[in-house]
């Protein structure tokens, strides 16, 4: 009996594409501009020529960072609103409006706040906006956010002062830390409204560098909140206009016309849309990646020398030119490369003469031109 591999084509076609770290491309007018950016995704921390900047959104919802499903805004949302610990380029935490966090027991963490953090409303953050921000994502019907995987394991919050809470998990989650990068919300703000529905999500009240002070139909204008406790690590930039577009052509145009600074974009077509002069451009790292996990019980590719050859017989770099024109980067593991918790990435798996060995010690043969298990009797 023999079972052909070419009934795992489809497989291979996938997992070519596995482990491809994506690009953003970052653009910014270097005409008669007033401030330039490389990335407001994080926060604006590189060198700016002016302290004002003009951004532009296609397809605004709402600037409520558990709300939104548009990935721009969620990255503008990171200079506004700020989670209990954040995660750093190379995956390590970083403490922001959670000054400790301490495993209690195998299911439970004490997490006590940074005092002295005030909303840009004036009012304190204290336990009940964790709490508050956890039972949105935790326990109302809306909640669809994209944060909601990071509360999914809590079982319980209990407040033991303004400034102590404890989470308590169903079980224990390994790094539990980790998922602590959701942003925080003020309990006080929306106290009595109806969270997903009140016009109130139109400029909440915020703890990070930058706060709303104007917004209506067509702009939304931040600036620097004058209650941020981070003083230390406070950028150039005073204001930041966002304009709203509403598709991705009109804010195309309005970045060629020089009505905006910066634009964002993971279109690799942009060129045709923007031209090829009059703005600088830089590629980001993304931590977005697709990969194909495989069956292991399944009677071929339980065998590890199968799934090591599908490996082998993958030259992602030729993928990567031909069908996504080198905007993407191969990788061997989920983490980015340079990331402490990855000493090796860039080993190279493909090799046709590996490929045959391994299948070769599975006890697959060459039969009409393409390789076939041989089951003996």
């Amino acid at each position: 009996m023999k079972n052909n591999i070419f009934g795992y084509i489809f497989i291979l076609f996938i997992i070519a594409i596995m482990g491809f770290a994506v690009y953003r491309v970052q653009i910014r007018n270097n005409g008669n501009n007033n401030a330039n950016s490389s990335n407001y995704e994080d926060s604006v921390q590189n060198v700016q020529k002016g302290t004002e900047m003009t951004l532009g959104i296609s397809d605004f919802d709402t600037i409520n960072p558990i709300i939104t499903k548009n990935k721009r805004i969620q990255d503008i949302d990171k200079l506004i609103f700020e989670p209990l610990i954040n995660i750093t380029e190379d995956y390590k935490l970083e403490y922001v409006l959670a000054r400790e966090c301490a495993k209690s027991s195998n299911n439970s963490y004490i997490i006590k706040l940074r005092q002295g953090v005030r909303w840009s409303d004036g009012s304190k953050l204290t336990s009940d906006d964790v709490q508050f921000t956890i039972d949105r994502l935790l326990k109302d019907e809306n909640a669809n956010s994209v944060y909601k995987k990071n509360v999914n394991f809590i079982e319980e919050v209990d407040i033991i002062d303004n400034y102590t809470l404890k989470i308590i998990l169903y079980e224990d989650v390994k790094d539990f830390e980790y998922y602590l990068n959701f942003p925080i919300l003020s309990n006080s703000y929306y106290n009595g409204e109806d969270f997903w529905n009140t016009e109130k999500n139109n400029a909440p009240s915020t703890t990070g560098e930058f706060m709303i002070s104007e917004v209506n139909n067509n702009t939304m204008v931040l600036e620097k909140n004058p209650n941020w406790w981070n003083k230390e690590s406070t950028s150039i930039i005073n204001k930041i206009t966002i304009n709203f577009y509403s598709t991705v052509a009109e804010l195309y145009n309005a970045f060629k016309m020089g009505g905006i600074d910066f634009i964002s974009t993971q279109n690799p077509d942009y060129q045709k849309y923007i031209g090829t002069i009059g703005y600088d451009v830089t590629e980001v790292e993304g931590k977005e990646f697709i990969f194909l996990a495989l069956n292991t019980k399944n009677g071929i590719l339980s065998d590890i020398n199968v799934r090591k050859a599908i490996r082998a017989s993958i030259d992602k770099n030729r993928v990567i030119s031909n069908s996504y024109g080198n905007l993407y980067k191969p990788v061997n593991f989920i983490l980015n490369t340079g990331n402490y918790l990855v000493n090796v990435q860039d080993e190279n798996f493909y090799n046709l003469e590996e490929k045959n060995n391994l299948l070769k010690m599975s006890g697959w043969e060459v039969r009409n031109r393409s390789m076939a298990k041989i089951n003996k009797l």
